[in-house]
């Protein structure tokens, strides 16, 4: 990193050479400073081709975008990548392609020609892994044909790739989260494997972070859900943002499939957004009115717009402040403070 920083002194063409300084913050820094990294070796760097969705991520996009055409195609631009270099074997490599490539078919993603499919390239678009992809549409297709809660997408975004790493179940929560499992599998958008399969403790913990939001979207309090699935300040954040991502690819995935489930999950995601219970759906469409604005309101029996327009201004002002409720008074058409019979409650 810091040679690549370092390496952009000087201009090409114009500098016959470049500055790069490194600032010590005190003078303890300073060896340091010339030990690590203007002396010190660079670090060994991996390709991240490596790593399987990564490689199904990059082999889609590359047959989406038309840049690669066929298998030959695929495996000209793999021969010449870092990856193929630092794996050495070719006859591995290519392996690992067609694999990749068979998955793909398998999906839906691909066609036997290995051209994209409509699907396929949507899939591209939105930049999550074939893998998750392909799992969120298998789910949501039974969520047609079956009740539904909201831990049923829970434990599908739970199950996607991008959601990992997932809290691991310690021993004395495995009981909690066993039964937690038990009581949402009729809702589970999966077969749940028996508890001595070995896809079993993944599930269990998919269960423990469909918890945490399912803890999020009830309103619990960050530092309760913080210690309780012993997760680090903005790690929550961190996973509602994935799962803000997911929810809106299943929605376009769901388009896409004419499945039903668009609705459910449109809720969720505003839920997952806020961190609200359902009943404050109405609430969090204002601007500036979030999570804990809405819960005083509702609480207060202000629960949609025309409770809003009938609501004193005196009263709104005293729950979330003159400034937001001016503006929420405006948001729902009472913009004109002289319309109204006594104008010095505004103030």
């Amino acid at each position: 990193e810091y040679e690549q920083m370092t390496g952009r002194a000087g201009r090409p063409k114009y500098d016959d050479e470049g500055q790069a300084i490194s600032l010590a913050k005190n003078p303890g820094m300073k060896d340091e400073i010339l030990e690590r990294y203007v002396l010190g070796e660079a670090e060994h760097i991996q390709s991240k081709l490596a790593v399987e969705p990564v490689l199904r991520m990059h082999t889609l996009s590359l047959v989406a975008s038309s840049f690669c055409t066929d298998f030959e195609d695929l495996m000209d631009f793999y021969e010449k990548t870092f990856y193929a270099y630092q794996f050495g074997d070719m006859e591995e490599v290519e392996k690992k392609i067609r694999n990749v490539v068979e998955d793909l078919i398998e999906y839906g993603f691909l066609d036997e020609d290995v051209s994209a499919t409509k699907t396929g390239k949507r899939v591209s678009e939105l930049y999550i892994d074939p893998d998750s992809a392909n799992l969120m549409i298998e789910s949501m297709e039974k969520a047609t044909e079956k009740t539904t809660r909201p831990v049923s997408f829970l434990f599908m975004l739970s199950r996607t790739t991008e959601m990992k790493p997932r809290p691991r179940v310690k021993d004395k929560e495995w009981g909690e989260i066993q039964q937690a499992l038990s009581d949402a599998e009729e809702y589970v958008l999966e077969t749940v494997p028996n508890e001595w399969e070995p896809e079993y403790e993944q599930f269990m913990e998919c269960m423990k972070n469909s918890m945490l939001m399912q803890g999020w979207i009830s309103e619990v309090e960050e530092e309760r859900l913080m210690d309780k699935y012993g997760v680090a300040p903005g790690g929550i954040r961190a996973k509602m943002s994935n799962a803000d991502w997911l929810i809106y690819a299943s929605k376009e995935l769901a388009r896409m499939k004419d499945f039903e489930v668009e609705k459910d999950l449109e809720k969720l995601r505003i839920r997952l957004q806020h961190g609200i219970k359902e009943e404050l759906l109405n609430l969090v469409q204002y601007d500036q009115i979030g999570r804990v604005r809405a819960r005083k309101l509702h609480n207060h029996g202000i629960r949609g717009q025309e409770a809003i327009r009938e609501a004193k201004f005196e009263k709104l002002k005293k729950l979330i402040g003159s400034a937001t409720a001016r503006k929420l008074k405006k948001q729902v058409g009472q913009e004109n403070i002289f319309d109204r019979e006594n104008i010095t409650d505004y103030f």
